[in-house]
C-alpha cells in the first residue's frame, strides 16, 4: 500500500471526523502563515549599515538618542511623551524640563542623563538595546548618585530592543530594594511594532514635525535601521502567535494531521499525474512514477538511439516539466530542434544542451500544467514524423 493511498484514506477520515477542527485551525493560522511567508528581511539601503558594524554597539544608539535630544530641543517634549506612554505612573511634568535642561552622556557611567539645573528634576536612561547584562547594583547606584546631588529622579527608562528585558537584582542590597525603584522604572522598546515603541511614539513624531529635509532623512535612516534590527524578534512574535493557537489540543491534533497529509502530498501529486496520463502518453513509449517525478520515456519515432525523456517533477511550490535526453549520444541540441519544430522553444528555458525546463506554480497553475502536458504530447505526436526527417 503506497503512501498516496494512505494519504487519500487519511483525507477521507479527516473529512468525516475532523473537518470542523481543520477548518477552524486553517482560519486561525492563515493570517499567521501569510505573515510568516511574506516576511522578507532585505537589508535597507542605509548609510548607517554601509558605514560599519558600529550600529551593533549600545554606545552608538545612546549617541544617536542623545544627539537628537541635544540638537533638536523641541524633541525633548516628544521623548517625555514617549516615556509617559510606557506606564500608568503619574506623568512626568514637562515644565520641569523647560528652563536649563542638559543632556549628559556617560557621566558617572549613566548612559544618558536628562537633568534640569533649575528644577533639579532628572530622567535616567539605561540602554540595553543589545541585551547587555547589568553591572552590580547598577540602577540603585545611578539613582543614589542623582539623589545625593539634590535631584528628583522622575523616571528610569530601561531601554531594550523589544522592551522585554528586566533589571538584574541579585546584587541589590536590602537598602537598594527599599528604595522603591519599581515605582520609577519603565521599560521601553526601541522597535517591537507597538504604537508605544521608540520608533512609533518618538522618531516618527519627530520626523512628522519637521520641515527640514535633512532631519527627515536622518530619522528615516535610523527608523529603517531599528526595524531591520528587530527582524529576529519578528520571527519570535509570529511563532508566539502560532504557539498560542497550538495550546488547544484539538487544534494541535488537527495541525499534526495536516502535517502528515502534506508529507505525503508530493507523492500523491506525482501519482495523480501518472494516473492522468497512464493510457494517454503517446508518443512516449512508457510512463512511470519515480521519487517525486512522473517520467515519460523514449520517442523512438523521433530518434531510436536516444533516451528522450519528459520528467514532471512535483515540488512544494511548483511543478517542473523537464524535457531532456539521458546519457545523450547525439552531438547536436536535439531537444532544442524538437521544440522549434513544434513551436514551443520560447516556452522552455535551457539548462544545458538537450535539457530544457518549463515551470508552473503550485497550486495556482496546476490545472494549466495538466492542459499544457496534453498540448505538448499532442504536438509531439502530430509532428514526430516531420521532426524525424
Amino acid at each position: 500500500m503506497d503512501n498516496s493511498f494512505i494519504a487519500l484514506k487519511t483525507i477521507d477520515l479527516l473529512k468525516k471526523r475532523y473537518f470542523n477542527q481543520i477548518r477552524s485551525i486553517l482560519t486561525k493560522i492563515k493570517p499567521i502563515a501569510k505573515e510568516f511567508n511574506n516576511k522578507e528581511y532585505i537589508e535597507p539601503y542605509n548609510i548607517i549599515l554601509a558605514a560599519s558594524d558600529i550600529y551593533y554597539h549600545e554606545n552608538y544608539h545612546s549617541d544617536i538618542m542623545a544627539y537628537i535630544l541635544e540638537n533638536k530641543r523641541n524633541t525633548l517634549k516628544y521623548f517625555i511623551e514617549y516615556i509617559n506612554g510606557l506606564s500608568d505612573m503619574p506623568k512626568i511634568n514637562e515644565n520641569n524640563y523647560l528652563l536649563d535642561t542638559e543632556i549628559i552622556r556617560e557621566e558617572n557611567k549613566i548612559d544618558i542623563l536628562i537633568r534640569d539645573l533649575t528644577s533639579l528634576h532628572c530622567i535616567i536612561v539605561e540602554n540595553k538595546i543589545n541585551n547587555a547584562g547589568d553591572m552590580p547594583r547598577q540602577l540603585p547606584r545611578y539613582y543614589l548618585t542623582c539623589i545625593e546631588k539634590g535631584y528628583t529622579v522622575d523616571r528610569i527608562l530601561y531601554y531594550s530592543l523589544d522592551g522585554e528585558k528586566r533589571p538584574e537584582k541579585p546584587t541589590w542590597t536590602d537598602k537598594d530594594l527599599q528604595l522603591g525603584l519599581d515605582s520609577k522604572i519603565v521599560f521601553g522598546a526601541a522597535a517591537n511594532g507597538e504604537k508605544t515603541d521608540y520608533v512609533n511614539a518618538f522618531l516618527i513624531k519627530c520626523k512628522s514635525n519637521t520641515d527640514n529635509e535633512q532631519e527627515k532623512a536622518f530619522y528615516c535612516q535610523y527608523i529603517d535601521l531599528l526595524e531591520y534590527l528587530r527582524r529576529n524578534q519578528m520571527d519570535y512574535q509570529l511563532m508566539e502567535k502560532f504557539y498560542k493557537e497550538m495550546l488547544n489540543m484539538e487544534q494541535y491534533s488537527s495541525a499534526l494531521s495536516i502535517r502528515d497529509m502534506l508529507n505525503d502530498f508530493i507523492e500523491f501529486r506525482r501519482n495523480r499525474i501518472h494516473n492522468e496520463f497512464l493510457n494517454n502518453h503517446s508518443p512516449f513509449e512508457k510512463i512511470s512514477p519515480y521519487s517525486a517525478n512522473t517520467i515519460f520515456e523514449y520517442i523512438r519515432d523521433i530518434d531510436p538511439k536516444e533516451h528522450i525523456k519528459l520528467d514532471i517533477v512535483s515540488e512544494q511550490n511548483q511543478t517542473k516539466i523537464e524535457f531532456w535526453i539521458q546519457d545523450q549520444k547525439v552531438k547536436s541540441d536535439l531537444i532544442k530542434n524538437i521544440l522549434k519544430k513544434i513551436g514551443e522553444d520560447d516556452n522552455f528555458t535551457k539548462e544545458e544542451m538537450n535539457s530544457y525546463v518549463k515551470t508552473f506554480k503550485f497550486p495556482e497553475e496546476d490545472e494549466l500544467m495538466y492542459k499544457y502536458i496534453k498540448k505538448l504530447l499532442l504536438l509531439l505526436e502530430k509532428n514526430k514524423d516531420t521532426i524525424n526527417k
